[in-house]
């Protein structure tokens, strides 16, 4: 390796060794913070490990130390798309182009902003003069590919983000987008096949939230519907149970598209499938059969916060006043500390006549929650 620290951090950033890079060069500035060479790798490296977030500042801070840095202006438009900033990141890229126009990677990226914000033809001449530097270089062709898709040009996508995903197969990002393209020819078992490999190979929230988010949409085709459940389960990591992070990948679905998550809960044949059923049910107003359903659920076992929150609301909306005290009464005594459950339970016993046991729920709902609605239950007490 060469003897400078910084090019030795360059060499190693090369070498697919981002981290150990950014220990090194992060030693350099510790010393010299303003070393424009050294910023401008921190810049790669933070790219590289995809910290978007980080690489805005960084950018910005190493064009103010060299105005004519190339590696600047074209971090700097990276990071601001990376923040959905389409519109700013076009003048950036474009900058970076002035300082290097016969580097392959800035053309790409000035071709991958102005698709971003539609300006096709732009995009495809930026594109077709990156092609022509680096025909080679997976990254290149990745954006070929990816310029191609936004002009809407599918068929002809294919072939050069399959190249990048042959050239650089444990890049997320080449899958991830292959998988667009082949979602939108419909031919699903090639993307369940690239989006499984992708999330296999690196299970990061930023991976599966691409792939959820493109499946909802796209309506979640019938075929992918099991790999939109394996996105749902992974969104807030392992940690969680099953059940639980289902629920929560459906209620952000209901909210985003109710259509895609009637059409996928009718397909599930999980053990919690009565609970999502019932959700959908519960989101649509139709109380009595959520009620039904979530009774049923119970019945097999699921005990879990969100059965019991459904329960309360669509057990009283349904009239199933006994089935909602004897939920109400369970998720008191396994959430002893959540005041709505205290206030569903005391109005279940209202409504079943029972108003002596009511009423200590209905006190330590007060202590709990004070205000309007606790003095209106105590009142109904008499």
């Amino acid at each position: 390796m060469p003897g400078d620290p910084v090019d030795r951090a360059h060499t190693l950033l090369d070498l697919g060794r981002p981290e150990e890079a950014e220990r090194m060069v992060r030693e350099v500035l510790a010393s010299d913070p303003d070393d424009p060479h050294a910023v401008a790798v921190l810049a790669l490296c933070v790219h590289r490990l995809g910290r978007y977030d980080e690489l805005v500042a960084i950018s910005e801070r190493l064009i103010a130390l060299d105005p004519d840095s190339f590696v600047g202006y074209a971090m700097l438009s990276s990071g601001l798309g990376n923040d959905r900033r389409f519109a700013e990141a076009v003048e950036p890229a474009r900058t970076a182009v002035r300082l290097r126009p016969d580097d392959a990677s800035v053309q790409a990226g000035l071709a991958e902003a102005l698709a971003m914000t539609g300006q096709g033809a732009e995009a495809v001449r930026a594109a077709v003069e990156a092609v022509r530097l680096a025909p080679d270089d997976p990254g290149v062709m990745e954006i070929w590919g990816f310029v191609l898709a936004k002009t809407e040009r599918w068929g002809e996508a294919v072939a050069p983000l399959a190249a990048a995903v042959g050239k650089d197969p444990l890049n997320a990002q080449h899958r991830f987008r292959l998988g667009c393209v082949l979602l939108r020819l419909g031919r699903y078992d090639e993307v369940r096949e690239q989006w499984s490999a992708m999330l296999a190979a690196e299970p990061s929230e930023r991976n599966v939230r691409w792939v959820h988010d493109e499946l909802v949409t796209e309506l979640v085709p019938a075929p992918l519907a099991g790999l939109f459940q394996q996105a749902c389960l992974a969104l807030h990591g392992e940690e969680l149970d099953i059940p639980a992070v289902r629920e929560y990948a459906l209620g952000r679905l209901l909210e985003e598209n109710p259509a895609a998550a009637h059409r996928v809960v009718e397909r599930l044949t999980s053990p919690d499938a009565l609970l999502l059923r019932a959700l959908v049910r519960k989101h649509d107003g139709e109380h009595e059969e959520a009620a039904e359903l979530l009774v049923r659920a119970h019945a097999e076992g699921c005990r879990s916060d969100a059965l019991y929150q459904a329960a309360m609301v669509s057990c009283l909306r349904a009239g199933a006043f006994a089935d909602g005290a004897r939920l109400a009464e369970e998720a008191v005594g396994l959430f002893p500390d959540v005041p709505a459950y205290l206030w569903f339970h005391a109005k279940y016993l209202l409504a079943l006549g029972e108003v002596e046991a009511a009423r200590p729920l209905a006190a330590r709902y007060a202590r709990l929650e004070p205000g309007a609605e606790a003095d209106e239950l105590v009142a109904e007490l008499g």
